[in-house]
């Protein structure tokens, strides 16, 4: 019932997650690319169906890890759409958080 309750907990992350899923056809048809392969604490890849685009960075590590936009998509606009942990007005947008998984979409 707390987690319920608390926009931040677990449950309500993976209500979002699931939610996200089901709404957007990408997530179950669209072509899959992996990036950053030989990264040992990051597991980046992009689903594309059509001209829809998600991009997945996800952090397993313990501490913060720099992430560099992959080349391919450097010029795609992109909006973050979900992640899993609370950001501040001053959090550098290209260091994901110790365990982070952010969710991006084309604009």
């Amino acid at each position: 019932e707390k987690q319920d309750k608390d926009p931040l907990s677990v449950l309500h992350y993976y209500r979002q997650l699931i939610a996200l899923r089901q709404n957007n056809q990408v997530f179950i048809e669209g072509d899959y690319t992996l990036y950053e392969a030989e990264h040992r604490h990051l597991y980046v890849y992009t689903r594309s169906l059509a001209t829809d685009l998600v991009l997945v960075v996800g952090n397993h590590r313990s501490k913060p890890t720099r992430f560099t936009m992959p080349k391919a998509l450097k010029d795609v606009p992109l909006k973050r759409v979900l992640t899993n942990v609370e950001h501040g007005p001053d959090d550098p947008v290209d260091v994901l958080k110790p365990f982070e998984v952010r969710v991006y979409q084309r604009r």
